[in-house]
């Protein structure tokens, strides 16, 4: 489960805003494959993200979240090349 006050944060934004969702319970798993299926639609519907340091040189260092479909792979070379960057890296992060 995400941090408990972006959690709520995030279900009071939707709230406020009158955004329609719905909450699924499950075992944290990872895989876009089985929560598509918990969610009930097709892994191209769906979005993945990764969090990216970017080093575009000895001093700077950003992150970028890369957003794609479901059933595609980041392009790490690609976004290297749009942040002319020297170092691009994740980390896995498991929310507590």
């Amino acid at each position: 489960m995400p941090h408990p006050d972006t959690y709520q944060r995030l279900i009071a934004l939707s709230d406020t805003a009158q955004t329609p969702y719905r909450l699924i319970d499950h075992e944290p798993d990872g895989t876009t494959e089985s929560v598509s299926a918990l969610r009930g639609h097709p892994v191209s519907h769906t979005a993945k993200c990764i969090i990216l340091r970017v080093k575009t040189d000895r001093y700077t260092t950003r992150l970028v979240l890369a957003v794609v479909p479901g059933d595609r792979r980041v392009d790490l070379d690609a976004v290297r090349q749009l942040f002319d960057a020297r170092y691009l890296g994740w980390r896995h992060v498991v929310a507590d």
